[in-house]
């Protein structure tokens, strides 16, 4: 079964959290992240570089080791959720904030956690989209962002994930 979050599509959660899905000129990269650990941050200032665009970061911590434009704190679920969908590219090392990338679509990339990526990997390559992990510095300088990311076949695959998971619970639950 899919995490819950994955069980609503990005109309769901758009129409449920009353998103704002604004194409303003204002873009900017997403950061989310548990720790931001070396590679996290030579992703962001690579990006940030590649780009030219603001950074916005939502994390509890008060000390961020690189240039960002704006630092929330904390977060409701609206904000959270509109700033990714609102986001020109995501750069995460969390499941949630990979999840939600593939679930609206948003151009993003998964550095690798400290710790406990399986998930991760697993939902990645579940929706053939392996290529979006970054796992070493190597990788990192070989990337060129391209912002037409395709989303069809992991909308697809996505789609079939959640009727088996929502079939399963309907089972389950009777």
């Amino acid at each position: 079964v899919l995490d819950p979050t994955l069980l609503y599509d990005k109309k769901d959660w758009i129409s449920m959290l009353s998103l704002s899905n604004s194409n303003t000129n204002n873009k900017y990269i997403f950061l989310y992240a548990y720790e931001k650990d070396k590679i996290f941050v030579e992703a962001v200032n690579s990006f940030s570089e590649k780009l030219g665009i603001d950074v916005i970061i939502v994390d509890h911590d008060p000390f961020i080791f690189f240039n960002v434009t704006r630092h929330y704190k904390s977060a409701s679920p609206k904000l959270f959720l509109s700033l990714l969908l609102n986001a020109e590219l995501i750069i995460t090392n969390t499941f949630h904030g990979t999840a939600f990338s593939v679930n609206f679509e948003k151009s993003f990339y998964t550095i690798i956690p400290p710790s406990s990526p399986n998930r991760i990997i697993s939902f990645l390559s579940s929706v053939d989209l392996s290529d979006r992990f970054i796992s070493n510095k190597n990788q990192l300088n070989k990337i060129y962002h391209d912002q037409q990311q395709d989303f069809t076949e992991a909308r697809q695959k996505l789609a079939k994930l959640r009727n088996l998971s929502l079939e399963y619970l309907n089972r389950a639950l009777k």
